[in-house]
């Protein structure tokens, strides 16, 4: 531990998953020790009789009837954990009586009410969305990406169904701003901060986006499907206005959400936050970018029908690239959010290539937040960038940055360095610079002989990617494969 911490012995380091196995081995050293003690100490505490204390990694919950045998255990515990250099935190120590609920608890109720409430909304046939995002989560169909659906014909389709389809009187009005009120009203009422619930909000509020997203959708999928039959054409004009109105509402209400989603982000922004945003945001953009694709015989014929006119998809594409494009340019040095900010770069490509940020966007984001072009930095960039003509400067100035980054570090420990080593082997795969970058690169390390050079390039030529995928990337299974790891929801 000492090693990786500069010779400190103060605390534990935090992050990586090893510091939880430290964690448990000195943290358990002092919980036997407490318990020792207590039972030891003239009043004799036993625990499950007199106290009962539980902990989860560096979280203790102490139960007690008698205040004075509380100040006991504390005062022990404290003696305990003093010789590790570990103290309480006075900050996060609160205290409740019977019955036991949290101000984070009420918070979280008043917050599910105030989410059941958005999205109780009529859908088609005058039917509720009624989500159950449990189910729902666990069970849906991957309506956002732009596949085959082969059973798809056999659904039965008539006139009926299209009629009912018209005959529903969709309204999904929603206004963002009594909800972020409300938002705020919860905070204050319950006396918490925004970093309380702001990761549980997004991930609770991204499952029920996609809940509601899949309800809507079998509408409107079944009403594209009919205005592209014959079954249509007595109605043809009524089926194609509500088909725009369905466009119409259904793009509103994706702007309103993503509001709502960004106000409570930009009050909260940490790794998990923006991961839990990105998973949010990344199914909407896939939703109104894709097509329907249906198979129509056996033969593997396909029609392709437009799920999004042009001027409702780019609505709600833009409406993302505004918040994005806000949140970097309220980037800086002072807020300690630069990872996060560039975390949604990776999002901000998903959206296309029409609403990319602009290279002054990106020189202004790169100036303000002082950029330290460590491994991570370095090769987001480049992903962004790609062969895009427009960064063409802004390339050649990293390309700079992370020669530099080379030379930083002496010639000796170069091949030792962990982050020169990945950054090393990604950019032997990154298919965005060229094989003369590339020999640059090696040389630096110490990798001089020409038929070497090849030899590793040919290599890695042939691995595709080593550790960052540059090409045929998917961030929604990588945002799943990210989450699936987190220690807290």
């Amino acid at each position: 531990m000492q090693s990786v911490n500069e010779r400190e012995t103060n605390g534990i380091i935090i992050g990586p998953e090893f510091s939880r196995i430290f964690a448990e081995i000195i943290l358990q050293y002092i919980d036997k020790n407490v318990d020792i003690e207590l039972l030891n100490n003239p009043s004799s505490l036993i625990n499950k009789r007199n106290y009962e204390c539980y902990r989860y990694v560096d979280d203790y919950f102490l139960f007690y009837n008698d205040e004075k045998d509380k100040d006991e255990i504390i005062d022990c515990l404290w003696k305990w954990l003093k010789e590790f250099k570990l103290k309480i935190n006075d900050s996060k120590t609160f205290i409740l009586n019977r019955p036991f609920i949290t101000p984070v608890t009420k918070a979280k109720i008043r917050i599910n009410n105030l989410l059941n409430d958005m999205f109780d909304k009529t859908l088609w046939k005058g039917e509720k969305a009624d989500l159950n995002i449990e189910k729902d989560f666990a069970n849906k169909d991957n309506i956002f990406k732009d596949e085959n659906e082969p059973n798809e014909e056999s659904e039965n389709i008539n006139k009926e169904v299209i009629q009912d389809l018209v005959d529903s009187k969709i309204n999904l009005y929603m206004q963002s701003n009594s909800y972020i009120k409300e938002i705020k009203s919860i905070i204050d009422d319950c006396n918490i901060q925004y970093n309380d619930i702001a990761n549980y909000f997004l991930e609770i509020f991204g499952r029920k986006v996609d809940a509601f997203l899949k309800k809507f959708d079998s509408g409107l999928k079944k009403l594209c499907r009919g205005l592209n039959s014959e079954l249509a054409e007595s109605i043809r004009t009524e089926a194609e206005m509500s088909y725009k109105n369905a466009q119409k509402n259904i793009s509103s209400f994706m702007a309103n959400i993503i509001d709502v989603a960004f106000f409570v982000y930009n009050s909260h922004r940490q790794v998990n936050t923006t991961l839990k945003l990105q998973k949010l945001i990344n199914p909407l953009i896939l939703y109104v970018r894709n097509d329907y694709r249906i198979s129509v015989d056996h033969d593997a014929k396909e029609l392709r029908l437009k799920r999004f006119e042009d001027i409702y998809r780019n609505a709600v594409l833009k409406k993302i690239q505004d918040e994005l494009t806000l949140v970097l340019s309220t980037t800086d040095k002072h807020r300690n959010t630069l990872h996060e900010s560039t975390y949604l770069l990776v999002l901000s490509k998903e959206l296309g290539a029409k609403y990319m940020f602009s290279p002054k966007i990106m020189e202004n984001f790169i100036y303000m937040s002082g950029l330290d072009y460590n491994v991570f930095i370095c090769l987001i960039l480049l992903y962004y960038y790609s062969n895009h003509e427009s960064y063409k400067e802004l390339k050649k100035i990293l390309e700079d940055k992370i020669i530099g980054k080379y030379e930083q570090v002496s010639i000796m420990e170069r091949p030792r360095n962990a982050e020169l080593t990945i950054m090393t082997a990604d950019l032997m795969t990154c298919p965005f610079v060229d094989e003369s970058f590339k020999k640059k690169i090696l040389k630096k390390i110490g990798i001089t002989k020409e038929e070497e050079q090849k030899g590793i390039i040919r290599f890695a030529k042939k691995q595709k990617y080593i550790f960052t995928r540059w090409t045929s990337f998917d961030l929604n299974k990588e945002l799943q494969a990210k989450i699936s790891q987190e220690v807290y929801s």
